[in-house]
């Protein structure tokens, strides 16, 4: 079996730090962030929710045997926040939840390389 062509390869540890850089803004949770999650309806303290959830999805990228789990997760979360932002009818605001739902594929195409 070859290696998968580098851009393949890299697709996981990049979504790894992407739900990081994520997670990490959702615990330390600004008071914009805090003020929309509010005004849409979430409980206080929601983001940390949020955060954990994002950084729990990064290890499980960051960990070549989890690449599956992680994809799981991110999918779920992905899914969910898209819906959310076109139930508010935000369609611009969707469209990078978009982009890493559908770059979710290449994770599982390195693995299978």
């Amino acid at each position: 079996m070859s290696a998968p062509p580098i851009l393949i390869a890299s697709v996981a540890p990049a979504l790894a730090v992407v739900f990081a850089t994520g997670g990490m803004a959702h615990l330390v949770g600004p008071r914009p962030l805090t003020r929309q999650l509010e005004r849409l309806g979430y409980p206080r303290g929601f983001q940390r929710v949020i955060g954990l959830y994002a950084l729990l999805t990064a290890l499980f990228f960051a960990v070549p045997l989890t690449h599956i789990w992680g994809v799981v997760l991110a999918g779920f979360f992905l899914f969910a926040g898209i819906v959310g932002l076109l139930n508010e009818r935000r369609y611009k605001a969707a469209i990078p939840a978009m982009a890493l739902l559908a770059s979710l594929p290449f994770v599982l195409a390195a693995g299978m390389w």
